[in-house]
């Protein structure tokens, strides 16, 4: 048990410092805006998704979708940085070690 909670422990202070870095809130403030933009307007004439020929109606699945969409396109472009970034900290500060030598659970 004592192995579980200091692995939560390090597991969340790990993603409390990640959080806190300026490259999540620029990345976060991209993706929300990317979301916006790619939303055409409710009488336009362009559509920015188009499934099997149709456009969807204006609520909130199909808006959900769309952003979706564009999120995860979006972040899988970006998130290569993130996650080079995030594993050479872990080897500068030696928290890939911690984990590793953690045991394993039994399932």
């Amino acid at each position: 048990m004592k192995t579980l909670r200091v692995l939560f422990h390090l597991t969340r202070a790990s993603f409390l410092e990640r959080v806190r870095r300026d490259s999540f809130l620029i990345v976060l403030a991209i993706a929300v805006f990317a979301g916006y933009m790619f939303v055409p307007p409710h009488g336009s004439t362009y559509t920015s998704l188009v499934i099997s020929s149709h456009r969807g109606y204006y609520n909130s699945p199909w808006v959900g979708t769309l952003y979706g969409v564009v999120s995860s396109t979006l972040l899988s472009l970006i998130g290569f940085y993130l996650v080079k970034n995030a594993v050479s900290h872990d080897y500068q500060t030696r928290v890939g070690q911690v984990i590793a030598t953690t045991p394993e659970f039994p399932t």
